[in-house]
């Protein structure tokens, strides 16, 4: 998978981890994630879908594997105080495009770890 990644993030450390993080999840980069998300994580897809739990996550990541990805383009990240967002595009190999948005809620102050993520995924043909 080609990833194209944002420019937001050349001086902020929290930014550069929210990047790193939705990555992560696309790329199922398991020792990252583990490092970088609380053990409580929460994972709320498209205001529906709950994940509760870092080994939940890890089942829900394994069971949306897709193995057409072609290219990811992370457009955006920001963040302030203890929270942030990440939103961009991932193109499928059969011609449909995924747009998202993470947002994060860090686990403290010091924003070591991501404790909370709301995900918006909407699926759409290539125009």
């Amino acid at each position: 998978m080609e990833i194209i990644r944002s420019d937001d993030c050349n001086n902020s450390p929290r930014n550069t981890l929210l990047q790193r993080i939705t990555v992560a999840l696309v790329q199922q980069d398991l020792p990252f994630l583990r490092a970088n998300l609380s053990e409580d994580i929460e994972w709320v897809v498209n205001g529906k879908k709950k994940v509760e739990g870092y080994a939940a996550l890890v089942e829900a990541l394994e069971d949306a594997a897709d193995p057409d990805e072609l290219r990811m383009t992370v457009l955006h990240v920001i963040s302030h105080g203890r929270a942030g967002a990440a939103n961009g595009i991932i193109q499928l190999e059969n011609n449909i495009i995924r747009d998202f948005c993470h947002v994060f809620e860090f686990a403290n102050a010091k924003a070591t770890q991501v404790k909370h993520i709301n995900s918006y995924i909407v699926e759409r043909e290539k125009s």
